[in-house]
């Protein structure tokens, strides 16, 4: 099936189903595929998804939208990039890297390669402090007011005893910036939001960690 009709769908309204998600989009042109994708432990719908139409200019159409509203909700619409593509991005965007992929030797001597960001990492926050009343549904709704969330997580025992401390990953990093500048309180209660950090920032000993995550027992993103 090809990509090039395939559009993301960001912020969707929890009841928001596949049939209601394609009978919208239908309207714009043939549907190839529709799915929205859910978690895959307790399969409550993630707040996004994938359609797929027929034609690459009916989903250039869609995309160029400024606002599109599926289930009285204000959704985020973009064009889906295939994998392939992402890591093509990823290189060209790194600062290290010369047109041919590789270090130029001013570059390999003055400092050692770094690998980018994942856009999970870049887009992901921490939130410590979390009341062990605030559910998944609660938490996943509070950070909405800062853009399109991917996803939201409570992390929990085995037991399923709240943890104190969970993750949000937005669709884009802007609305990471609107989370850590803000002053947060979910249930009354004040929680800390920070930027996850990748392993390899973790590792690196990069100022507030990770001692900072070992405050609310979390372990590294």
């Amino acid at each position: 099936m090809s990509q090039e009709g395939k559009i993301f769908i960001g912020g969707l309204n929890r009841s928001t189903t596949t049939e209601s998600l394609r009978a919208h989009f239908e309207k714009f042109g043939l549907i190839a595929d529709c799915v929205i994708m859910k978690d895959r432990n307790t399969q409550q719908p993630r707040g996004f998804g994938f359609v797929t139409f027929m034609s690459a200019d009916v989903a250039e159409d869609v995309a160029s939208r400024k606002q599109v509203i599926v289930d009285g909700r204000s959704v985020e619409v973009k064009r889906a990039v295939p994998r392939g593509d992402e890591e093509v991005v990823r290189k060209k965007s790194s600062p290290t890297a010369s047109p041919t992929g590789s270090l130029s030797p001013q570059q390999s001597a003055s400092s050692p390669m770094k690998s980018p960001p994942s856009v999970h990492t870049a887009n992901k926050i921490f939130v410590g402090g979390i009341a062990w009343s605030t559910a998944d549904d609660e938490f996943h709704r509070f950070f909405e007011r800062y853009g399109a969330v991917a996803s939201a997580h409570v992390m929990k025992y085995r037991d399923g005893t709240p943890r104190g401390f969970g993750y949000v990953t937005f669709v884009d990093e802007a609305s990471v910036d609107k989370a850590v500048s803000s002053r947060n309180s979910i249930g009354g209660r004040d929680v800390d939001v920070k930027r996850a950090m990748s392993k390899e920032e973790m590792d690196s000993g990069k100022e507030g960690s990770p001692q900072w995550f070992q405050r609310w027992g979390a372990s590294q993103p």
